[in-house]
């Protein structure tokens, strides 16, 4: 769980980590009200979000959704400060959105690949691989492309 910057692996199922509200709230620069140790493992919209997740209130039109959700954090436009609804915790900061999409790597953090070359790639003659260097699936290295070390390379890309 991250309470500060400690992590571990969630117990969702879809390799997200899990957060605290009150960790959020150091994260984004915004004001925590509710319970700052409520955690949440993943993303939804107001509507279909339930206690494991984060989510947004920053447009009025979606303001009747928060009296109804199910959210453990929401991070709220000041706008809608006293929208009606009942979340664990809320968060109030300015550009919601904006915040959100800085938390999602956070969520999932994105896995490097392991280095080497899929089976499907195809590298051309006088290429230079450096070490640890990852080619993914049927990706075209030329002839006399020149790779770095620790480059990756996904999958179906044409280099050189």
């Amino acid at each position: 769980m991250i309470g500060s910057t400690d992590s571990r692996p969630s117990i969702s199922g879809d390799g997200a980590s899990t957060i605290t509200a009150e960790a959020i709230a150091a994260l984004v620069s915004g004001e925590l009200i509710g319970d700052g140790k409520t955690a949440v493992s993943g993303v939804a919209p107001l509507d279909r979000a339930d206690a494991s997740h984060l989510s947004i209130l920053s447009s009025g039109k979606y303001a009747p959704m928060m009296a109804t959700t199910k959210a453990g954090v929401v991070l709220v436009d000041p706008e809608f400060r006293d929208a009606a609804g009942a979340p664990r915790a809320r968060i109030i900061v300015k550009q919601p959105l904006e915040k959100l999409l800085s938390l999602l790597p956070r969520f999932y953090p994105q896995e490097s690949p392991a280095p080497g070359v899929a089976s499907t790639a195809r590298i051309g003659k006088g290429a230079s691989l450096g070490e640890r260097v990852s080619v993914g699936e049927y990706t075209i290295i030329g002839a006399r492309a020149k790779l770095g070390d620790g480059v990756v390379i996904g999958p179906h890309c044409i280099v050189g």
